[in-house]
């Protein structure tokens, strides 16, 4: 036979009483359940939070507005959907700053006024957009004066995720070719870009493959970005032999009109008859730009869903005097294309009273899009098209 003390009996009733109690709590708050990015997003993702109770009627499902549902610090424009009465996405109107943290906080406008709940503790949450990187780094042989005969140089082009400071850039940057620092003047002309070349003046034609290295001191902070790097980056690449042509890589992607194949070579091609050394299976109808540094073709007639290969034959010349040795042949598709939706001209944008009453749009693997009309003024278009990336 057990026997219970009153003190011990006191105290478990307090304990139950304080379980129901949490218990009741928890369920009159708003929390955050579910978001759909973790602690690093693109600068045009959207974001969706899902909740653990019912917030938005029948009435209010599927419709954009612009009520303030979460506080995103720095501040985010944007707008609002709610998917179901649990789940709300929130779609930027324009890219999110690069390398930069953000925190974002529900307000308690996704409650209706009618219903008796408070928001919960879990309520906030932050992120950080994609962090400064070089994904490209491309290394050849060319003239400066395309019609001269001057001494080759060596050129190097790198491609940043977004756009840097060319002026800080030159101030954080080191080329090594082989073991050895070399200086290098930059031919990029904007203030801002997120493709930068420059070159070496001077150093010896050398029938050999030498390692190039470009290393980026820390500090180094994208254009409308609030973090800079923190860690010395190194990126690598060879340069070839100027008495051999090769080609470095093949890439493609599709702008949403058009495919575009970049062939980049270890000198810039020959002038002449370079088009009878290319050919691309199965066969279409394309242009070809020729570069410093290789080819651009592009075609509107590729398909996303087709395989090509491209051949690029022997005998193609490089500008310096390399001679390709052999047939190179590459496959390429354009896999999965990102949803694009954007004006096929940016001058023609408007409905004008007096036009032809229609405006071409581009609409590439978006199975549904909804269409809003606004009526503007001549004096306020293109304030309201300003910023927009649409």
């Amino acid at each position: 036979m057990f026997i219970f003390k009153k003190s011990f009996i006191k105290t478990f009733a307090i304990s139950i009483l304080s379980v129901i109690l949490f218990s009741c709590s928890k369920k009159e708050k708003v929390e955050i359940t579910f978001k759909n990015f973790g602690e690093e997003v693109t600068t045009t993702q959207n974001l969706t939070l899902e909740f653990n109770q019912i917030l938005a009627s029948e009435e209010i499902l599927n419709q954009w507005d612009s009520t303030i549902y979460i506080e995103f610090e720095p501040p985010i424009p944007g707008v609002y959907n709610w998917e179901t009465p649990t789940r709300l996405t929130f779609s930027p109107t324009e890219k999110l700053p690069p390398a930069t943290t953000i925190k974002g906080t529900v307000t308690s406008k996704v409650i209706p006024e009618d219903v008796p709940l408070k928001l919960g503790d879990e309520i906030s949450f932050s992120f950080k957009t994609t962090p400064l990187s070089v994904y490209k780094i491309a290394s050849y042989w060319a003239r400066i004066n395309k019609e001269s005969k001057e001494t080759p140089k060596v050129f190097v082009d790198l491609e940043f995720n977004y756009p840097v400071s060319i002026n800080e850039l030159k101030s954080k940057m080191e080329l090594q070719l082989g073991s050895e620092t070399i200086p290098f003047e930059i031919d990029t002309e904007e203030d801002y870009s997120r493709a930068v070349t420059f070159h070496v003046n001077q150093y010896e034609l050398k029938d050999l493959t030498i390692p190039v290295k470009v290393i980026l001191q820390p500090g180094i902070t994208p254009l409308g970005g609030e973090e800079e790097t923190q860690e010395v980056k190194q990126v690598t690449t060879n340069l070839n032999s100027p008495y051999n042509f090769k080609v470095n890589s093949v890439s493609s992607n599709f702008d949403g009109s058009k495919g575009i194949l970049t062939i980049v070579t270890s000198q810039a091609p020959q002038t002449r008859n370079y088009e009878e050394y290319i050919e691309i299976k199965p066969s279409v109808k394309y242009k070809i730009e020729r570069k410093s540094n290789g080819f651009v073709i592009t075609s509107e007639a590729f398909k996303i869903t087709e395989k090509y290969e491209v051949i690029l034959k022997k005998g193609l010349e490089g500008e310096i005097g390399g001679l390709l040795k052999r047939n190179v042949q590459e496959e390429f598709s354009f896999g999965k294309v990102q949803p694009t939706i954007k004006f096929a001209s940016t001058k023609t944008r408007f409905l004008s009273r007096d036009g032809f009453r229609n405006v071409k749009v581009q609409i590439l693997n978006v199975p549904e899009v909804e269409v809003v009309i606004s009526k503007l003024y001549e004096n306020n278009a293109k304030t309201f098209l300003s910023g927009r990336d649409y």
